[in-house]
């Protein structure tokens, strides 16, 4: 029997007893898994970890590299007692993974075999050369220690394969998916006004363009659900501002989701990078059927399946009446509207849809 531990930053022992509210995509295959293997387990972060020598270490380490390391929050005595049983051991981002990287070089000799999800890992590129030789030092050792590392976003997959071909048979892409069982609208709600949604916390947002687009184009309504954002930030009243953050559960995936059933457009301004900001929040509305509009950047994770107009609205850069542009042209289409939602959710169904992600990690951590 395969003992399969899986590995999370904090938050998702919450979210499992309340599973009536929560989508199962940010699990990563764990159900799937222990359905299969029973003996499958999780651990995740306690962000309470005391001040210790090991984590003044960390910090170090994170200040002299740029990377990720936070084993104080995960390496512990029961942990490890758990960690040193398991035969193969999950981590769910590279945070989860960088935190857990001097476990596995201690532990070696035991054969457990070591995967690792990854996005945006390589994206930064640090002009301080001291930062920048330990960063890639560092990578080099993640790279050799693991024994599998999947991708979320075809870019970066792209990238690794070319710049790091000794690698290539621990690497996989794996596109990111969205429980569509979950992620569903089963009626059409009557909206008075237009709707437009904003939603997300991660760095690569554009947040003061959304707050600017959203005071331009004052006769919409928009829904902020972001921590990113305060209330003396917003410039308009035709801004509903929500405090949400998906590990802290002030907000449970139903409440997301009457939102997303509500919208008419949800809005996805980034700034350009190799990571693929956006993906999840673009998934989750294209299975709701709500068009997105986002701005094209390097990283977009699968730039071959999409096409403007066709099952998404691309915008080449952040401008404001560009946007603005874009936005009015859409919400007074509805044909245009129409036939982008359903190849939108016709995509995510062949593509991006949970069951298929779980299938395809299944034969990874078998073979």
């Amino acid at each position: 029997m395969k003992k399969i531990t899986y590995i999370y930053q904090a938050g998702r022992t919450a979210r499992m007893n309340a599973m009536e509210n929560s989508a199962k995509e940010f699990f990563y295959g764990y159900f799937h898994m222990k359905r299969a293997y029973p003996d499958t387990n999780h651990l995740e972060f306690d962000n309470k970890s005391s001040t210790s020598i090991i984590k003044l270490f960390n910090n170090f380490i994170r200040k002299l590299s740029g990377l990720p390391f936070f084993s104080d929050l995960i390496i512990n005595s029961k942990n490890k007692k758990v960690l040193k049983n398991s035969k193969k051991i999950i981590a769910t981002n590279q945070r989860v993974g960088f935190s857990i990287l001097s476990f596995l070089i201690f532990n070696y000799r035991k054969k457990i075999k070591s995967y690792v999800f990854i996005m945006g890992l390589f994206n930064n590129n640090p002009k301080n050369q001291i930062k920048k030789f330990f960063r890639i030092f560092f990578i080099k050792v993640f790279m050799k220690t693991f024994n599998h590392m999947i991708f979320l976003s075809s870019g970066e997959f792209k990238f690794v394969s070319e710049n790091y071909p000794q690698y290539k048979e621990k690497i996989h892409f794996l596109p990111f998916s969205v429980d569509q069982e979950f992620w569903t609208s089963d009626k059409q709600p009557i909206k008075n006004r237009k709707n437009v949604l904003f939603i997300g916390n991660d760095g690569k947002r554009h947040y003061k363009f959304a707050i600017d687009l959203a005071d331009e184009l004052s006769f919409l309504n928009f829904d902020f659900i972001t921590k990113k954002i305060t209330k003396s930030d917003i410039k308009s009243d035709n801004v509903n501002l929500l405090s949400g953050k998906w590990d802290d559960m002030n907000m449970t995936d139903s409440d997301i989701r009457d939102y997303y059933q509500k919208a008419d457009l949800c809005i996805i301004p980034i700034f350009n990078s190799l990571q693929p900001s956006g993906q999840s929040v673009a998934l989750q509305s294209m299975s709701m059927g709500v068009p997105v509009m986002i701005t094209k950047t390097d990283g977009f994770w699968e730039p071959k399946l999409y096409n403007n107009k066709e099952n998404i609205i691309f915008i080449e850069k952040n401008d404001i009446d560009l946007w603005k542009e874009n936005i009015l042209s859409l919400l007074e289409n509805k044909d245009l509207s129409i036939k982008v939602s359903k190849n939108a959710k016709d995509l995510v169904s062949k593509n991006n849809n949970l069951n298929i992600f779980n299938r395809k990690l299944k034969d990874i951590i078998d073979s």
